[in-house]
């Protein structure tokens, strides 16, 4: 395993443009979340936005490195067929992915949290609670949105779904959160329904996910016989 995750790192350095963007996303970010236990509910929109940047910017490198073999007739090696021929299997590639996807969700959802804490601990009278969570739970449904297309579609194919899908999630959002932009606090009807779809979403990625693995699983045993 430590080989294939060594493999991995590897040729996710290749994106180092990408993931430093990605990282400075990250920080801007984390600078947003400060104020975001005091701003109007549209402002969580505005901070949700660079998170989900952060994100993709710091996960798609997992799925869109590829070597390019220039001959006269031109092709690509995607990241997925160069880590099978160094044999890794198909379960392998998904666990790592899985990992890899937990740990920059929990990354940006855990510093978000330490940045909000700040003004938290200086002036808690003013803070509201509901602008967090819903930052938490539009992040998180976005993110959810990236890593099912990532693992249901091939790559030429997913990016129009990611970008209609997180489109409708965000002017869904807007739009409920600009009704409640004049409000002191956000009604728990939205920051409730943020929270069922990122549930919904989590549910529909357990299963894809799944499957997928059970698949592999399958596949891989029927050639062992």
């Amino acid at each position: 395993m430590r080989e294939y995750i060594r493999a991995e790192w590897y040729l996710y350095r290749r994106s180092s443009t990408r993931i430093v963007i990605g990282m400075i996303f990250c920080v801007l970010y984390f600078l947003a979340q400060i104020l975001c236990g005091i701003m109007p509910p549209g402002y969580c929109v505005f901070v949700v936005f660079l998170g989900i940047i952060a994100f993709c910017l710091l996960f798609y490198p997992l799925y869109s490195n590829s070597v390019r073999i220039s001959a006269k007739g031109k092709a690509n090696i995607s990241s997925k067929k160069q880590m099978l021929c160094l044999g890794e299997t198909k379960r392998v590639f998904l666990q790592i992915r899985f990992a890899t996807f937990l740990a920059i969700l929990l990354f940006l959802i855990a510093g978000g949290g330490l940045f909000q804490s700040i003004f938290f601990v200086l002036q808690n009278e003013m803070f509201r609670g509901e602008n967090c969570l819903y930052v938490v739970f539009l992040l998180s449904s976005a993110a959810l949105l990236v890593a099912i297309t990532m693992i249901m579609l091939p790559l030429n194919f997913g990016a129009g779904f990611v970008g209609g899908a997180i489109g409708y999630v965000f002017g869904k959002s807007v739009g409920e959160s600009m009704e409640f932009s004049s409000e002191s606090k956000f009604a728990k009807g939205v920051v409730a329904d943020a929270g069922y779809m990122t549930l919904i979403l989590f549910l529909i990625y357990l299963v894809v996910f799944l499957t997928n693995y059970y698949l592999a699983f399958r596949s891989e045993k029927i050639r062992a016989k």
